[in-house]
């Protein structure tokens, strides 16, 4: 079996008095692809902190990439992992252009690029290519749409060719079609040789796409379930996750 591209063991997080993620066992290995579910406030985002390198655990062990989290050097750590979330799109000022969004994904900066070799923009325009948006060539950040900047973040992400890519409540201010022609673009993205491992926190079981092939589930800080997706999206054990009852009968 081939090792681990993410090993938590026993992993805790205290915050103050609070105990915000507890005895977490979890494991992620080539060709997995995620989705992590929970209520808010149960330390989804604090899981993410922890699989990425930007947060040590209180207790506990941490493997990321065949390195130990605090053994490795993390500037190379990080380059390795794409991460698409709100606070991305909260550093990229609207005068930055399409071109320098994506580049900037290389050493995970956030700004314009003084110089780009002609090695990068052939990356960047082959991630254009992939995600279907070479026509937003020459424009700004600011000006595109909701939809135009995922595809953009997204694209920022893959530009390292990472091992893991996270993906932090991502379609959460799309419109249904957007939302929809982007799951095919992951799902193809998916089928890629060298393909990252996704990893994937929703709300929203309709983003859970076919690709997606383990689940877990995280309620007040532990791991209420865990493993293969069909065994663990099961309705008894979302309705404890959420606290509903189980609904046999269709709405009126």
């Amino acid at each position: 079996m081939n090792n681990p591209l993410l090993a938590l063991t026993n992993v805790s997080i205290t915050r103050g008095n609070k105990e915000v993620l507890s005895q977490i066992n979890w494991s992620i290995f080539p060709q997995e692809h995620w989705v992590i579910l929970g209520s808010n406030g149960c330390g989804k985002s604090t899981l993410l902190e922890i699989a990425s390198g930007y947060l040590w655990p209180t207790e506990g062990q941490v493997y990321l990439l065949e390195g130990k989290l605090g053994e490795v050097y993390l500037p190379d750590l990080r380059a390795k992992i794409g991460y698409v979330a709100a606070w991305v799109f909260a550093h990229l000022t609207d005068d930055i252009p399409v071109e320098d969004v994506i580049a900037s994904g290389t050493d995970a900066s956030i700004g314009r690029m003084v110089d780009m070799s002609s090695s990068l923009k052939q990356k960047v325009n082959e991630q254009l290519e992939f995600f279907e948006i070479s026509y937003l060539k020459g424009r700004l950040f600011g000006d595109l749409s909701s939809g135009e900047k995922l595809k953009l973040i997204l694209a920022r992400s893959l530009i390292n060719n990472p091992s893991i890519l996270i993906l932090d409540e991502p379609f959460a201010h799309l419109d249904i079609s957007t939302r929809y022609h982007t799951y095919d673009l992951l799902n193809k993205l998916s089928k890629r040789a060298n393909a990252p491992s996704i990893i994937l926190v929703t709300h929203y079981l309709e983003d859970i796409c076919p690709f997606f092939t383990h689940a877990l589930l995280l309620k007040q800080g532990q791991i209420h379930a865990s493993g293969l997706k069909n065994d663990i999206l099961r309705p008894d054990l979302l309705s404890q996750l959420f606290n509903i009852p189980l609904r046999t009968t269709p709405l009126a």
